[in-house]
């Protein structure tokens, strides 16, 4: 019988045989025991934070509330309560709109921590909510002092970044949003700074760089059309545009501010001397007791009270924006837009006169037209004179038929003055062409040997070519100023 030896593996082998935990998986497990580590502690509440639905400013009444302060980058508005009223306090106390300051306050103090995001400081300028990094930045103020609230990025509809001041916690909220938060005064106040009813309006008189206007309103017309308006300085010829002036009138009644100044004057506001004023007369309505109307006893017309108002422009802001300006109905200074001051400072008379139909010219334009043409009938007819002048002024008595060609100098400026006394020629045109030149009444000798007529030339070439068929009394006057040849030939018939 044979007997098989049964081998067994040693502790070597076995062990070789097992799974072994790798380094790698060593370093794969370490890396989610750190981030789970990360992610509870980014996660978990801490005492920086306030428990959820609990108000971030804590349990304040509005009414409690003194101050508010909104500041976006280098802007901001400061809103006070003053006698229980709530006011620009940055602009002397100009009043606000009552009810937005106290929805939007009540906004506020909603904010609650309901929605943790985190509770670490390197998140804040992601989320903009650090204290040199936000979108917006309230300050609210009572009597137990003043806490900040920072509103940052939006994380979608109805969630926007909250963080208070103090606390490394930051909130979605969905209570406020920062565009709710104007840091700019025109969001908190009525921004209708002057306003009159322009039909109450019987007059008025604009005076700017451009001049003094004065409009005044006719009386209403039988069928009750609107009354036409008239302007004291139109000139002959021109016509007033009504539809200019009403939205002239239009605009100016209606006056919206930019952004209130304050109560007190400075010399930069420029009213020492106005870009433009404005001055209405109005005939307002007197009101009864009850709020309607009071009416004369004997008609229906309603009476009235006349009332004066005035609107001054001054000089343009530091950044060339915006106008101040001044009501006289008002304790406010304020700023307006530039194209508000500019419907009063640019206007000029030609504004508001009516276009000239096709082919018609009113006024001045028409005058100018009119001297414009005569001048330059004149200077044509001049033109024609002295171009006639140039070329020959010859007086002939008698029959004659005369080329003359004159040579210019060098110089190109020639004067010829041609005289002759009455020539008694008896004899025919042959003899004629033969007969050397007698002298003038002045005794000039001729200055060529050539054939020529009785003339007296100063020219530097000779005079050719002149027949005459009898005798003739001529007198040719030439001034030439012209660097050519020129050749005058005057045809002349027979004259007993």
């Amino acid at each position: 019988m044979t007997t098989e030896a049964i081998e067994t593996p040693t502790n070597s082998e076995e062990s070789s045989e097992r799974p072994t935990f790798s380094r790698l998986n060593l370093i794969l497990l370490v890396a989610l025991v750190i981030q789970a580590g990360l992610a509870a502690f980014m996660l978990w509440p801490s005492g920086g934070g306030v428990e959820a639905g609990v108000p971030l400013l804590g349990e304040i009444d509005a009414s409690a509330v003194t101050a508010l302060t909104i500041t976006e980058g280098e802007n901001s508005v400061d809103l006070a309560k003053t006698d229980g009223a709530w006011v620009l306090a940055n602009a002397d106390g100009f009043p606000t709109t009552e009810n937005r300051v106290t929805e939007v306050l009540e906004k506020i103090l909603a904010v609650d921590g309901n929605r943790l995001v985190t509770q670490t400081s390197n998140s804040h300028k992601r989320l903009q909510v650090a204290a040199d990094d936000f979108v917006r930045k309230v300050d609210v103020t009572t009597s137990d002092g003043t806490q900040t609230l920072y509103v940052g990025s939006s994380a979608g509809s109805g969630a926007t970044h909250v963080r208070l001041d103090g606390s490394d916690a930051a909130y979605l909220t969905n209570q406020i949003a920062s565009f709710e938060l104007n840091s700019s005064s025109s969001g908190w106040i009525d921004t209708q700074y002057f306003n009159i009813t322009a039909n109450d309006v019987s007059g008025f008189m604009l005076e700017n760089g451009n001049g003094t206007f004065t409009f005044e309103r006719g009386p209403a017309s039988t069928d009750g059309s609107t009354r036409e308006w008239s302007l004291a300085e139109l000139g002959e010829g021109e016509i007033l545009d009504q539809t200019k002036v009403n939205t002239l009138l239009n605009q100016a009644t209606s006056l919206r501010l930019a952004e209130p100044v304050g109560k007190s004057d400075d010399a930069s506001f420029g009213f020492g001397s106005p870009s433009a004023s404005v001055t209405f007369t109005v005939e307002e309505p007197v009101a009864a007791e009850g709020g309607e109307s009071q009416s004369d006893g004997e008609s229906s017309e309603p009476q009235t009270e006349t009332q004066t108002y005035t609107v001054q422009m001054g000089s343009n802001d530091e950044e060339g924006s915006q106008f101040y300006a001044k009501a006289s109905n008002s304790d406010y200074y304020v700023l307006v837009s530039q194209f508000n001051g500019n419907q009063l400072v640019d206007k000029s008379q030609a504004d508001f006169l009516a276009e000239p139909e096709e082919g018609e010219e009113v006024g001045d334009d028409a005058t100018s037209s009119s001297e414009s043409d005569s001048i330059f009938e004149s200077l044509s007819l001049t033109e024609t004179v002295s171009s006639e002048s140039v070329v020959s002024e010859t007086a002939i008595t008698d029959t004659a038929e005369i080329t003359e060609t004159t040579g210019l100098t060098e110089t190109g400026e020639i004067t010829e003055t041609t005289e002759s006394a009455e020539a008694d020629t008896d004899t025919d045109a042959d003899e004629t062409e033969a007969e050397e030149t007698t002298e003038s009444d002045e005794g000039t000798e001729p200055t060529d040997s050539s054939d020529t007529s009785s003339d007296e030339a100063t020219s530097t070439d000779s005079t050719e070519g002149t027949e005459i068929s009898d005798s003739a009394d001529i007198t040719d006057s030439i001034e030439i100023t012209n660097s050519q040849e020129i050749s005058v030939t005057t045809p002349i018939t027979d004259s007993p």
